[in-house]
């Protein structure tokens, strides 16, 4: 029998319907339960439905469509979703399935409505503001968040980008790995975004904003479904580049990197 939650992402509400139990736990380590009003409508429906494909080969993702609906498939889940991308079926193997799942559906929800961004990074608070920290594999993202306590980690593996008109704001972020967060629900001004580079000496350089927009692209969890949707995250990029300043930080694996940020 199916049964259901309803979880916040971000600034948004979904009611999710599932049959097992592990799934609920899964929704409730990593999400908020949220309980709106009876007339509320939710910004997404999911259904959740276990049994398919296998563990986790690789992040390469397929698409196709049919005349109402996206398909996005990789080794261990499968999106069949509306192209208003409101209402879906996940078809998922396990947990990492489930996340990456869900992951993949909310990045390509805000893309489409012009909320946001779903960048690959950790993210910190600093008195009022998030720090997010980018970067390539192993450049030291959740180093940078351990290492800034006894600051409020608000994300450690994707941070929520909402843009509303001049407010870039950050949420804590539900897909996390291991680092408790810090902080369960509230949104902030994003103060800066720091690409990292491991080094001796502690230093920060300021990008323009073609080299800043080239260099977050591919820092956002995005598969686009058409070629407007690509252009919809551009300018969802240019929009934060716009309002929000992008720098290489060079930094020592010590706290020190904070007396270039604070």
């Amino acid at each position: 029998m199916m049964r259901e939650n309803w979880i916040r992402i971000g600034p948004h509400i979904a009611k999710v319907r599932f049959e097992e139990d592990w799934v609920r736990r899964e929704l409730l380590k990593g999400f908020i339960a949220s309980f709106p009003d009876s007339k509320y409508e939710p910004d997404l429906i999911i259904v959740i439905v276990s049994g398919f494909g296998t563990s986790f080969e690789n992040y390469e993702v397929s698409i196709s469509e049919t005349k109402r609906a996206y398909i996005f498939e990789r080794a261990d889940y499968r999106i069949v979703v509306d192209k208003n991308y409101r209402s879906s079926v996940l078809y998922i193997h396990d947990a990492l399935g489930l996340k990456h799942a869900l992951m993949n559906l909310y990045s390509a929800f805000i893309v489409n409505e012009g909320a946001g961004v779903l960048f690959h990074s950790s993210c910190v608070q600093e008195q009022e503001r998030a720090f997010l920290f980018t970067g390539n594999s192993g450049a030291g993202k959740s180093t940078a968040a351990r290492l800034s306590a006894p600051r409020n980690i608000l994300a450690d593996e994707a941070t929520i980008i909402h843009v509303k008109q001049d407010d870039i704001m950050a949420y804590p972020s539900p897909f996390r790995s291991e680092i408790p967060m810090g902080i369960e629900h509230t949104c902030l001004k994003v103060g800066g975004i720091q690409s990292l580079h491991q080094s001796l000496t502690n230093n920060k350089v300021l990008m323009e904003s073609s080299e800043a927009i080239v260099h977050l692209m591919d820092k956002i969890f995005y598969w686009p479904a058409t070629p407007e949707d690509h252009k919809k995250a551009i300018q969802l990029l240019k929009t934060i580049v716009e309002h929000v300043p992008i720098y290489h930080l060079y930094f020592r694996k010590d706290s020190t990197f904070w007396e270039l940020i604070s």
